[in-house]
C-alpha cells in the first residue's frame, strides 16, 4: 500500500540501451544551456529563463535563434546530452550557461514574436468567421451541418453532386467508420469529381505518411467532413476498341505490345469528360507530339445538344447579374449589373463575349465559381 510520502518513480523504455530504465529528477539552474531535436532531429539551442521553483514540475525556456523566437518549457525529467535518444530537450553533461545579456536579447525577440503571433492569430480567427458566416450564401444548396453529423454530411455531398453534375447518377456509399466510396459511370474525370468531394474529407496524412491527422478547414465546419472520401470512375460497356484505333494512327516503327496500347487507351479515357449519354465514335491525334504519350490523341463522341437555361438568379446590391450553367466546364454573368464591376471580374480571370448563346456577358471557368460568388455577394 502506498502512503503519502512513498517516492514516485518513473521509468522509460526511450533511451540508448532499450531497456527499462528509471528516470532521475533534476532541477537546472536559469541560463543552463540545452539542445532541443526536434523533427528529423532538427536542432535548437535554449536556455532556461526561471530557477527551479518548490512544487514546480517544469521550466521555462527561450529559444536562442533569430529566425525561430520564442519560447517553451522543460520538465524534471530532462536528461543529459550523452543520453540522446530521438526527439527531445537534452542538457550538456557539464551544465554549460548561456551569457545572461544573450539571453535577455532572445527573450524580448521571443516576446515580441508572441505579440506577432497573437495578431496573426486574431486576424486569421476573424477571417475564418466571416468565411464561414459567408459560406450558406455561396452554397444554398448544402445544409449547414455545425454538429457534423455524418448523415449530413452525406447529404451534402451527394447535393454537391448533383448541383455540379445534374445529370450523372453517382453512388455514395460508407465504405468504413467515416469513409465514404463514390462510384460513377462514364461522364466526369476523377479530376474534376474529386474537386467536389476533396472538400469533405477532414484528415491529412501526416509528414511520415504512417497517421491520418484531423485537419478540418472552414468549409468542413460549416458542412461536415469525413476521414476519408475516395472516387472511382467505370466505363460503361459497349465502346469501341480504343486502343486498336490507336495502333492504327500510332508512328511507331516496331509496334509495341497490345498491353502498351491497352495503358495509353485507359490513360486517354481516364482524362476525358463525357456529357450525359454521349456517343463514343472513335479517337484521334492530337497537335502534340511529344510529352505524355496519352497527350497525342482524343477520343471523339457526340452528345445530345442541351438548352442553356439560368440555374440561379441573384438579387444583391448589384441588380440585374444572373448566372448562369453555361458547359460542364463554365459559367456566365449576364446582366446590366456586371457593367458596375468590369474590372474586378477581369482581374478575377473573366472574358466579355458578345456571341454567348445566352447572350452578350463574362464567361468564366468553374474553378473561379467561388470567388465570383463572393465578389457578387459582397
Amino acid at each position: 500500500m502506498k502512503t503519502e510520502n512513498a517516492e514516485i518513480k518513473v521509468y522509460s523504455l526511450f533511451n540508448q540501451s532499450g531497456k527499462i530504465e528509471e528516470l532521475k529528477l533534476k532541477s537546472l539552474p536559469k541560463y543552463t544551456m540545452l539542445k532541443a531535436y526536434g523533427f528529423a532531429m532538427g536542432e535548437t539551442d535554449l536556455a532556461i529563463i526561471e530557477e527551479p521553483a518548490e512544487g514546480k514540475t517544469t521550466q521555462r525556456c527561450v529559444k536562442l535563434s533569430e529566425h525561430e523566437a520564442g519560447f517553451t518549457q522543460i520538465d524534471e525529467y530532462i536528461r543529459p546530452i550523452s543520453e540522446t535518444f530521438g526527439i527531445g530537450n537534452y542538457y550538456y553533461d557539464d551544465l554549460r550557461k548561456a551569457d545572461p545579456q544573450e539571453v535577455e536579447k532572445y527573450i524580448k525577440l521571443g516576446e515580441l514574436a508572441d505579440i506577432r503571433r497573437a495578431k496573426e492569430a486574431a486576424e486569421k480567427a476573424a477571417a475564418d468567421t466571416a468565411e464561414r458566416n459567408n459560406l450558406p450564401k455561396l452554397y444554398p444548396h448544402l445544409i449547414v451541418n455545425l454538429k457534423d453529423d455524418f448523415k449530413t454530411t452525406k447529404k451534402n455531398i451527394v447535393a454537391d453532386l448533383k448541383q455540379n453534375f445534374p445529370k450523372i447518377k453517382f453512388s455514395v456509399k460508407k465504405d468504413h467508420y467515416s469513409s465514404y466510396y463514390i462510384r460513377w459511370t462514364d461522364g466526369p474525370t476523377e479530376d474534376e469529381v474529386n474537386k467536389i468531394t476533396g472538400r469533405y474529407q477532414d484528415h491529412a496524412s501526416d509528414i511520415t505518411g504512417d497517421y491520418w491527422d484531423s485537419c478540418p478547414d472552414n468549409f468542413n465546419d460549416v458542412f461536415g467532413g469525413f476521414r476519408f472520401v475516395s472516387t472511382s470512375r467505370y466505363k460503361s460497356e459497349g465502346y469501341p476498341d480504343l486502343y486498336k484505333e490507336i495502333i492504327k494512327i500510332s508512328n511507331y516503327a516496331e509496334t509495341p505490345t497490345d498491353d502498351h496500347f491497352i495503358n495509353i487507351a485507359y490513360r486517354v479515357w481516364n482524362k476525358t469528360s463525357f456529357p450525359k449519354d454521349a456517343v463514343i465514335t472513335g479517337i484521334e491525334r492530337t497537335d502534340i507530339d511529344c510529352g505524355s504519350e496519352e497527350d497525342f490523341y482524343r477520343i471523339t463522341f457526340t452528345a445530345p445538344q442541351e438548352e442553356v437555361k439560368p440555374v440561379l438568379d441573384i438579387t444583391t446590391d448589384i441588380k440585374d447579374i444572373k448566372v448562369i450553367d453555361y458547359s460542364e466546364k463554365a459559367f456566365a454573368l449576364v446582366g446590366e449589373g456586371t457593367k458596375a464591376i468590369k474590372d474586378e471580374l477581369k482581374q478575377l480571370g473573366g472574358r466579355f463575349n458578345f456571341k454567348l448563346k445566352c447572350g452578350a456577358g463574362w464567361i468564366f471557368s468553374k474553378k473561379k465559381q467561388t470567388e465570383v460568388m463572393q465578389l457578387i455577394n459582397q
